[in-house]
Parts: C-alpha cells; sequence; structure tokens
C-alpha cells in the first residue's frame, strides 16, 4: 500500500467520523422538537404512556386549539409579534447607526467612545434590572411596553461592536466618493451601507428576534396585565395551570419554537455570511 493510498484511506476514515458526529449532534438537537410535535398530538392523558411512541396515530390536532382559544395564546401571539416586529426594526437600524458613526469618523472622542461601547459589554445585564424598574416606575410606565421597546431604539453594545467591524472592512472610498457628489451622512447610511451590510443586519435581525421572542424577564417585570403577556409569560402561565394537559402544553411549546425555526432556516446563509463579514476588519 503506497502512501498516496495511505493517505486517501486517513481522509476516509476523518471524514467518516465527522459526519458521524455531526449526525449525532443533529439527531440530539432535533430530538426534543420532534418529541414536542409527537407529544402535543397524543390524546388526553396519552402523554404517560410507556414505553413511549413517536407519533402514533390517530392525531389530535384540537390540542392546538385548546392552546389558541382556552389558553389565550391567539393574544399572546399578536402581542408577541408587536413586540418583536418593533425591536426587530428599532435595534437593527440604532446599532447600525451608531457603528457608522464609530466606523466612519477617526479622532479621540471616537476613539473614547468606543472604548467606552467596549468596555460596557462585560457589564451584566442583571446588575441594571432594580435601577431600570426603579426609574419606569417613577415614570410611571409599569405595565406598559415601553420599558421593553425603549432600549431597542439605543442599540445594543454586541451588535453596535459588530457592525462597526463590518463598515470598517468596506472601503473608505465609497464614503468619500459620496460626500464628493454631494451626499450627506445620513443619505449614505441610508443608501449606501446599509445595503452593503445586510448579511450582518441579518445576524442582528435574528439575535434581536431570538431575544424578544423568547424574553420572560423583560415581561414578567413590567407587565401585570393578563392581556398584555407575551408568549413567554404565556407558556408560563399554562404550565402552572395545566399541568395535567401535557399535550396542550406540547402544544403551546411547538406553536413558541415553530417561528424561531423557520426563520432561522430561511435566513441561516445570511447568519453565517454576517458573522464571517463581520470579523474582516478590525
Amino acid at each position: 500500500m503506497n502512501r498516496r493510498t495511505k493517505n486517501l484511506i486517513k481522509e476516509l476514515i476523518k471524514k467518516t467520523i465527522s459526519t458521524l458526529l455531526l449526525a449525532a449532534g443533529c439527531i440530539l438537537m432535533i430530538l426534543p422538537f420532534m418529541w414536542a410535535i409527537s407529544s402535543s398530538l397524543v390524546g388526553r392523558g396519552q402523554s404517560f404512556t410507556y414505553p413511549p411512541q413517536f407519533f402514533a396515530a390517530p392525531y389530535y390536532w384540537s390540542n392546538y386549539a385548546t392552546a389558541m382559544n382556552e389558553l389565550n395564546f391567539a393574544v399572546y401571539i399578536k402581542n408577541s409579534f408587536i413586540l418583536t416586529g418593533i425591536a426587530c426594526i428599532a435595534e437593527p437600524l440604532a446599532s447600525a447607526f451608531a457603528a457608522f458613526g464609530l466606523s466612519r469618523y477617526d479622532n479621540k472622542m471616537v476613539r473614547i467612545v468606543t472604548g467606552v461601547v467596549l468596555a460596557l459589554m462585560v457589564i451584566p445585564v442583571a446588575g441594571s434590572r432594580v435601577p431600570s424598574y426603579v426609574m419606569w416606575k417613577n415614570m410611571g410606565l409599569l405595565d406598559t411596553y415601553i420599558p421593553i421597546l425603549a432600549p431597542y431604539f439605543l442599540g445594543t453594545v454586541f451588535y453596535v461592536y459588530l457592525m462597526r467591524q463590518n463598515f470598517k472592512s468596506l472601503p473608505g472610498d465609497f464614503y468619500e466618493a459620496a460626500l464628493i457628489d454631494g451626499c450627506n451622512p445620513v443619505y449614505i447610511f441610508l443608501r449606501i451601507y446599509l445595503p452593503l451590510a445586510k448579511a450582518t443586519l441579518a445576524v442582528v435581525v435574528l439575535g434581536t428576534f431570538s431575544h424578544e421572542w423568547n424574553d420572560m424577564m423583560g415581561p414578567l417585570i413590567y407587565i401585570t396585565s393578563k392581556s398584555k403577556y407575551n408568549l413567554a409569560i404565556g407558556l408560563l402561565y399554562a404550565k402552572g395551570n395545566y399541568t395535567h394537559r401535557q399535550e396542550v402544553l406540547m402544544a403551546s411549546s411547538v406553536i413558541m419554537m415553530a417561528p424561531s425555526i423557520i426563520i432561522y432556516a430561511f435566513l441561516q446563509k445570511y447568519f453565517v455570511q454576517g458573522l464571517a463579514s463581520a470579523g474582516v476588519k478590525g
């Protein structure tokens, strides 16, 4: 057996092992979701049957109707989409606008602000919970969506840094040529830099969607009216009141997971491209 054959065998073994490990990882990731779907389609009390069965007929789609009607999930879904939709517009634009200024201007003040932005990344979010609650309470804005949405209009430190890295990877000639043509900085930002950073923007949108769609802590702190609950709080409420109906709880969980999975499935290409492009230049 010559050296070339040995190398081919080694490469084949490495690829086989890698494929098997990736397949095992995929199964471990997919199995809980498939189990949730299977459990959401069983009849009342059949969630505890032993041995467990995957997708055993008949299928009870009425569990989803129960979740939507009896658990008031239709209202929670509407609230979640309102919160998430506003957040997915406000945060990418705010973070990108701040990053544009930090990437295009180079002076002492900008370098100080950039350092402060990077330093803020190490501050835990939990440390600001109590001061934020006291501030919003004194302003009389508890039980509204303003305390939840307001931070998105200021951007997020990590996303500002991510967008800054992407903007700095773009040639500076774009900006200078646009200025010579008479464009103002806002026009340059909206018509030139944002379209060129769509992959990184997709990363920010996906991250914002995932955070707000699954956010339980914010609504739990600031929202007291049941009619204003989002899906995360609604699912928590359902867990406490429908422990005897596991199939309905599983249907509720599938309803909450489905949008995130669908969005990531369609935008995963941009997610990878955005993370790669953001690390091109520091």
